[in-house]
């Protein structure tokens, strides 16, 4: 479990709260988890999947590879492969992966959770700060700016 709050004095709060009722045990500040890195800056907290993917890429033996804005090179001629299949699992894996560092992205999503969670406990003064989220993926620039 992790626990934040926007000051000390809720955070130990909530931790005594907390540890009145469940067995606790206090492994520091949080740096990263789920694959997802977690910097404190001064007031703020900042998330990254950066660590996910670069452990993703040395974990496939892909991290040198070269950034292109397509997955495959549109000039690239298919032909039917009359060789032995390639392995299956390894690719399995791959989207594996992908698909998780795709569900950690609609993180906007959970960060209005999250808000709007801290807005219903009244240990947390009120109005907290903006929630500032940074990303690069067409698709979610899409969602963010559409209008539904």
């Amino acid at each position: 479990m992790i626990i934040f709050g926007t000051g000390q004095d809720q955070v130990d709060l909530t931790k005594k709260f907390l540890s009145s009722r469940f067995s606790m045990k206090e492994i520091g500040e949080a740096d990263i988890i789920l694959g997802i890195r977690i910097k404190h800056e001064s007031n703020d907290i900042s998330i990254s999947q950066s660590y996910y993917i670069e452990k993703m890429l040395k974990k496939f033996n892909n991290f040198d590879c070269t950034l292109v804005s397509t997955p495959m090179d549109i000039n690239e001629k298919l032909r039917p492969n009359n060789g032995h299949a390639a392995p299956q699992h390894k690719y399995y894996r791959m989207i594996g992966c992908l698909k998780y560092a795709s569900i950690v992205q609609a993180t906007g999503m959970e960060a209005e959770w999250l808000k709007s969670l801290i807005l219903e406990i009244p240990l947390w003064s009120k109005p907290i700060a903006h929630i500032s989220i940074r990303c690069d993926s067409a698709a979610t620039l899409a969602k963010a700016y559409s209008q539904i």
